[in-house]
């Protein structure tokens, strides 16, 4: 037998409240208590209700034709300096350009703020978005930044970054241990048997040691293989771009190549090949080199296309779910959106003999 269908009615008498009134506390409406609205959910629950999702469907159409001249903004907010813009990588673009597009398409409007400098100016951001009535803000994070200096308390707030990874955020980022894994079986299938990682220990951290983490899972699954250990460098900023490797530096990496003799280089950066180039070897012919963080318009290296445009807008799919549901500040249960690498091959890499 059907049962009947539990409605707002019902739940209103079960909590003496008004029916305007637990449909608010269901969407977890800001004007109503929060634990009111524990309450009344858990009522809900209890009796079986089941939201209409036709209904559901209809009024948010009705809103949007209400508000149609209204086009609501979120907030890109883009923590680092002004100076870096103009040496933003391709990545980060296409995030930007991934999140605005989605955005869009679902009815907002994405207004970016590159937030910088002392936590005055942090201050100034906020209240910008709390003139503008802003209520949701998607964080990305180039530098390290101890404090963020804006209290998110009133916001609803996603990343699209494993930067801040002290921070209870829901995030969509790269599938980074995935990405590595692929990168090491499309090496093998070319016959690549000398496997080597080339890691600086910025974005080791920075991906809570993935990279590494993929890279030494798929050495201990291939016995066969000789276990190359890693070349660690230590220090490297987000933006700064090691053409020109310190003496150092250089002297170690020459050194590890020498000795350990890879015939195929994963590596972090993109910017490290002109380190193989300066060492004298011949790439491809005598070692290959694959960019695990994608490349530039400009490079042409076998490379791992980590693809930025998709994980701009999962962001914004996680920002707007928690915006529906009228969620603010930190996740008390964070979600993360993994978004899967393709392999790209290129002049850097061979079918080996």
């Amino acid at each position: 037998m059907l049962r009947k269908r539990i409605t707002l009615g019902d739940i209103a008498k079960a909590v003496s409240l008004s029916r305007s009134g637990v449909s608010r506390a269901l969407r977890n409406d800001p004007r109503i208590p929060l634990a009111t609205c524990e309450r009344v959910q858990k009522v809900a629950f209890d009796l079986g209700y089941r939201p209409d999702t036709e209904i559901a469907s209809y009024l948010r159409v009705l809103r949007n034709r209400r508000d149609q001249q209204q086009v609501e903004s979120i907030a890109y907010l883009s923590f680092g300096s002004k100076l870096e813009e103009p040496k933003l990588i391709q990545y980060s673009t296409k995030i930007f350009q991934g999140a605005s597009e989605r955005a869009e398409r679902l009815g907002y409007r994405l207004d970016k703020f590159i937030v910088e400098g002392p936590k005055k100016s942090h201050k100034s951001i906020d209240r910008i978005l709390k003139t503008r009535a802003i209520r949701g803000c998607l964080l990305s994070v180039r530098s390290n930044v101890a404090d963020l200096g804006i209290d998110f308390s009133n916001y609803s707030v996603a990343a699209i970054t494993y930067a801040l990874p002290g921070l209870s955020l829901s995030r969509s980022v790269p599938s980074v241990y995935s990405n590595v894994t692929l990168a090491f079986n499309e090496a093998l299938k070319l016959g690549y048997r000398r496997i080597g990682l080339m890691l600086d220990e910025f974005i080791n951290v920075r991906t809570s040691f993935q990279i590494q983490a993929a890279f030494l899972n798929m050495q201990y699954r291939h016995p066969e293989l000789t276990a190359i250990p890693i070349f660690n460098l230590p220090g490297t900023e987000v933006i700064v771009r090691p053409e020109k490797p310190k003496t150092a530096d250089a002297k170690h990496f020459m050194n590890w190549l020498s000795r350990k003799k890879p015939d195929i280089i994963l590596a972090s950066r993109a910017a490290f090949f002109p380190w193989l180039e300066a060492s004298g070897f011949r790439c491809p012919a005598d070692i290959g080199f694959v960019s695990l963080e994608g490349v530039e318009d400009t490079q042409n290296y076998a490379h791992i296309d980590q693809k930025p445009h998709e994980i701009g807008g999962a962001g914004i799919d996680i920002l707007i779910s928690l915006l529906n549901r009228n969620l603010r500040g930190f996740a008390c249960h964070p979600s993360m959106v993994c978004t899967d690498g393709q392999w790209v091959t290129g002049p850097t890499v061979r079918k080996m003999d």
